[in-house]
C-alpha cells in the first residue's frame, strides 16, 4: 500500500553540523536532509512532537550560525538505522525564508 507524501518540498541530502535548542534539549546534531520547509536531524535524544525550538546551522563560509525557529513534527527512535527528529521551519518574516534559501544554495554548491 502506497503512503502519501506529506512534504511540500523536495529534500536535499546533506551532512551539515548544527545545534538544536528547545526548552528541554541542547544538542550538537547533524542535518541529514533539508528543504525549504524543514530538515531531519540525527540524534538519539528526542523531543515530543509539537515542541518548538531553534536550529542553528553553521556553514563553512559563514562567520556565525543561522538560527531558525522550528517545530518537531516527526520522531524516529531506531538504534539500528539511526534516531532523529523531523523539524518543520516556522517562518514569521521574509528574512527567515531568505536564510533557508541561502543555506540550501550553499549546500547545493557544495560550500
Amino acid at each position: 500500500m502506497a503512503t502519501l507524501e506529506k512534504r511540500q518540498f523536495e529534500r536535499k541530502s546533506c551532512y551539515v553540523e548544527a545545534h538544536y535548542e528547545s526548552p528541554t534539549l541542547s544538542l550538537n546534531v547533524v542535518i541529514k536532509n533539508i528543504s525549504p520547509g524543514g530538515c531531519f536531524i540525527n540524534t538519539p535524544y528526542l523531543d515530543t512532537i509539537g515542541t518548538s525550538g531553534m536550529i542553528f546551522i553553521k556553514l563553512p563560509h559563514d562567520r556565525s550560525p543561522i538560527g531558525l525557529l522550528a517545530k518537531v513534527v516527526y520522531t524516529k527512535d531506531d538504534s539500528l538505522t539511526g534516531s532523529g527528529m523531523g523539524l518543520k521551519f516556522q517562518f514569521y518574516r521574509a528574512e527567515d525564508i531568505l536564510k533557508i534559501n541561502q543555506i540550501i544554495n550553499q549546500i547545493e554548491k557544495g560550500e
